[in-house]
């Protein structure tokens, strides 16, 4: 049983307003609270016994990123929803999703009726609650006292930016984002199995359904940014979709993404991880089906790939962070998260 002296025992101290997200400077006075250690908080009322969604904001970011999800759950009874407050800027991401990890399993020990939780992640906050999730994959029977976890990560940089020697903090969240980093590639003095194996090492068990859905810049007439997707060109050859069509062929024909060697080019890194997050998507089966049709006619281009995952992978209008309030995202989020243990 949980220790009732514990100072983090639940509910916590004070429950958050709705419109956290307004109001500047919440995050900060959480993380005194708890002397800068991410924990997860009730918003708008505490229901123990309604369904938790937990929400994860980006990097030099806060909840003001998440308020149109935070709005759209306030009339749902049947929801409690909670936000993870943590050191973005200074707290590396295995830290933080390690800090997330536990304060789940907190919940959950707490509440035994918390069988099934949905998590709705924003930008970097994919990658913490990837990281997470393989925390509690890799501990013992953390994951499997869940029926279900639903994992939506919204524009969340799978592929990682240039780097290392850019001038950043060592052990920060921004040395983490580098494609090259020991966040995305693991670390032989890795003091867990998480940090010795890296980001996409820790295989998801079948009771993790994971959507990966990206903002449609061009849609939205918005400038293009660094979160690329399956769509994406780079005029700086960063990362691209011929690239892309060549890995996914050579998966499709080894069964394997292949490893990547000490020398790989920086444009291979980065599609070896978007490849890596994408056959973790819940609709990758039936999207990899149809691909696999076309590359054995010899028929799989750029266009080919394209049109296959633009029917299975999620892509809304809007910006990086404007994308969370665009409706048909919102729409799409309730059928996701209304999906029971077996659906």
């Amino acid at each position: 049983m949980p220790d009732p002296t514990d100072p983090l025992r639940l509910p916590r101290p004070h429950i958050l307003p709705w419109n956290v997200g307004t109001q500047a400077g919440v995050e900060k006075e959480l993380l005194e609270q708890t002397g800068g250690v991410g924990t997860l908080w009730p918003v708008g009322r505490w229901s123990p016994t309604a369904r938790p969604v937990i929400l994860v904001h980006g990097i030099n970011a806060d909840f003001g990123d998440l308020q149109p999800v935070i709005y759209h759950f306030q009339g749902d009874l049947d929801r409690q929803v909670l936000v993870f407050a943590y050191d973005d800027k200074h707290s590396a991401v295995y830290d933080s999703g390690l800090e997330m990890a536990v304060d789940m399993m907190r919940y959950r020990v707490w509440h035994p009726s918390w069988t099934q939780t949905d998590i709705v992640a924003h930008s970097m906050g994919g990658l913490v609650t990837r990281w997470a999730l393989n925390e509690l994959t890799a501990g013992p029977g953390g994951i499997g006292t869940f029926t279900r976890i639903n994992f939506l990560a919204m524009d969340t940089p799978w592929h990682g930016f240039p780097g290392p020697g850019l001038p950043i903090p060592t052990g920060s969240p921004f040395e983490d984002m580098q494609a090259r980093s020991r966040m995305f590639n693991g670390f032989a003095q890795g003091t867990s199995a998480t940090r010795r194996a890296g980001l996409f090492k820790i295989p998801l068990p079948g009771n993790v359904r994971v959507q990966l859905c990206s903002a449609n810049n061009q849609a939205a007439g918005v400038d293009p940014d660094w979160i690329l997707d399956y769509t994406d060109i780079d005029p700086d050859e960063v990362f691209d979709i011929h690239g892309l069509t060549a890995a996914i062929a050579s998966y499709l024909e080894s069964g394997v993404i292949a490893p990547l060697g000490p020398w790989a080019s920086g444009k291979k890194v980065f599609i070896h991880h978007y490849l890596s997050a994408l056959v973790t998507d819940t609709d990758w089966p039936a999207a990899e089906a149809e691909l696999r049709q076309i590359w054995q006619t010899g028929n799989l281009v750029p266009a080919a790939m394209v049109t296959v995952l633009g029917r299975h992978m999620q892509r809304f209008a809007g910006g990086h962070s404007s994308v969370l309030a665009n409706h048909f995202f919102l729409l799409t989020l309730d059928r996701l998260l209304t999906a029971d243990a077996s659906g």
